[in-house]
């Protein structure tokens, strides 16, 4: 009898402990009072029953409709929030809702290695539903009129030139997006400025920062004369190697650059003409000269042909400048970037600074001084190559590098303060 009396004491204790958890105020206590998301079980508040002296047993989901832990995800590489969100969440645009809920203030900068929260079921809901009521409500139609380009409406509507995309992909247009006076256009009123931002800005330097910045339509004139008109050969299934990223999924994310596949070229004048921009930013930030500016843009030219999905069919070599996986793996590694991506741009144009140096410094220490010529065969050589020199990159960079950076200098030149224009 006395046994049992104290195991009965012990039950009643639990039970009291239990209680007093749901009534702790952090579950509701009464009907009408029932908060807007479950609050998830903790260490905090649950009672401890083992040492009550009752077996452990675990509560299933339909017992009790919460999740004991939250659910994450780890970031693999070639992840980015659109695709984690079309994979998980069904839904592409809901890298919004990712980031918002992980206060990422780059969608483009996750890391392989990081934990990411993902939303419940109800947040999903309640995102989706306020989805809804933007599109309904936060859309005005603009009609078009003559002279009128996506990116001058872009600038005047919805705050940047660099937000065209975001015009074509609201009225569903597409390459060469030809727009005609009396067309109306359906625009974002207001929507947050991280989302309507197409491409990350890049802080730029007191020089660059005095410079008019050009819409996209008047960068693809300027650049016209060496930008790419055509797309490269496709690879055959048979070339195809398991370690190249030639077969990966293009981004859909409006934040990112995109091509439109990963054959050299294949990206529209508008995206060629932002990876050139962006290039001449981040070089000239780096320090480097104006003719080796010039001779950047002919290497990514012949490698990428601007389009910043182009991969490799037989190697792993990918993005703007064809950087193999461990090439990228170490130029990040240095500078402590944990995110080698191999199609974020932010990544690339690092890659890019970084192995434009270590070609100069190896160029520069096996040719004659002031021979400009010389030093950009050895340099190409060297990145096409490695330091064996055996793989024909001087005969490239005379066919093909060379001969551009000419053409590239008359263009850039046209405009007094452009970087590359003395």
């Amino acid at each position: 009898m006395a046994d049992f009396e104290g195991k009965g004491e012990k039950l009643a204790a639990a039970s009291l402990a239990l209680a007093g958890a749901l009534l702790s105020g952090e579950a509701p206590a009464a009907e009408g009072q029932i908060a807007t998301e479950p609050v998830p079980i903790t260490h905090a508040h649950t009672p401890n029953l083992a040492e009550a002296g009752l077996p452990k047993f675990t509560l299933s989901e339909d017992f009790l409709d919460v999740r004991a832990e939250p659910e994450l995800y780890t970031v693999k590489p070639g992840d980015s929030l659109s695709r984690i969100a079309k994979t998980l969440l069904h839904d592409a645009k809901a890298w919004e809702l990712l980031a918002q809920i992980n206060k990422i203030k780059d969608p483009n900068r996750i890391q392989v290695g990081q934990e990411l929260l993902l939303p419940s079921e109800q947040q999903l809901s309640v995102w989706k539903g306020e989805q809804g009521l933007v599109k309904e409500k936060q859309l005005i139609t603009y009609q078009v009129k003559s002279g009128d380009t996506l990116s001058e409406i872009a600038e005047e509507l919805l705050g940047s030139a660099k937000n065209w995309r975001v015009l074509a992909d609201f009225n569903g247009l597409k390459e060469p997006y030809i727009i005609h006076p009396g067309d109306k256009l359906k625009v974002p009123r207001t929507i947050k400025e991280e989302t309507i931002q197409q491409y990350p800005r890049q802080e730029r330097s007191p020089k660059a920062s005095e410079r008019v910045e050009k819409s996209i339509a008047e960068k693809v004139e300027q650049y016209r004369p060496f930008l790419v008109h055509g797309r490269g050969s496709a690879y055959r299934e048979s070339q195809i190697k398991s370690h190249s990223h030639y077969r990966e999924e293009i981004s859909s994310d409006i934040n990112q650059m995109c091509g439109r596949s990963r054959i050299w070229g294949d990206a529209s004048l508008e995206t060629q003409a932002t990876v050139v921009s962006q290039m001449i930013d981040h070089l000239e930030q780096e320090g480097f000269s104006k003719s080796e500016i010039c001779y950047a843009i002919a290497l990514c030219r012949v490698e990428s042909g601007f389009n910043p999905d182009a991969a490799a069919g037989t190697t792993s070599a990918s993005g703007i400048g064809q950087f193999i996986d461990s090439t990228r793996a170490e130029l990040c590694s240095r500078a402590g970037i944990q995110n080698t991506n191999p199609f974020c741009m932010t990544v690339n144009l690092h890659c890019l600074s970084e192995s434009l140096k270590e070609s100069f410094r190896f160029a520069r220490a096996r040719v004659k001084a002031g021979d400009n010529e010389a030093l950009y065969r050895m340099a190409y050589a060297y990145h096409h190559d490695g330091p064996t020199l055996q793989y024909g990159g001087a005969r490239i960079a005379d066919r093909d590098v060379l001969p551009r950076m000419a053409i590239i200098r008359t263009a850039l030149s046209t405009d007094e303060s452009s970087p590359t224009g003395q």
